[in-house]
């Protein structure tokens, strides 16, 4: 089963971004407007580095955060697409 946590972007070593289902720092989901934070996933027992006592999220509970349109994920596509 996955799990996710968001982190703030500071508090992510390397070896915690390259260890998770991402594979970088690059990779991982960032927030669109306020907070400079991350999500960080993996699978099951494979635990990246320092996320052993992080709060986790289920899959569920991440998308209502993501989804969320006042909070700081959530991104309009169609406002996006009038911008190209």
């Amino acid at each position: 089963m996955r799990k996710y946590a968001i982190l703030n972007a500071e508090d992510i070593p390397t070896r915690m971004a390259n260890e998770s289902v991402d594979g970088s720092k690059d990779a991982l989901r960032r927030t669109v407007r306020n907070a400079d934070k991350r999500i960080v996933r993996w699978d099951g027992d494979n635990v990246p580095y320092g996320c052993a006592n992080v709060a986790t999220y289920t899959h569920a509970e991440i998308l209502a955060i993501v989804n969320d349109e006042s909070g700081d994920w959530w991104q309009d596509l169609d406002t996006l697409e009038d911008l190209t």
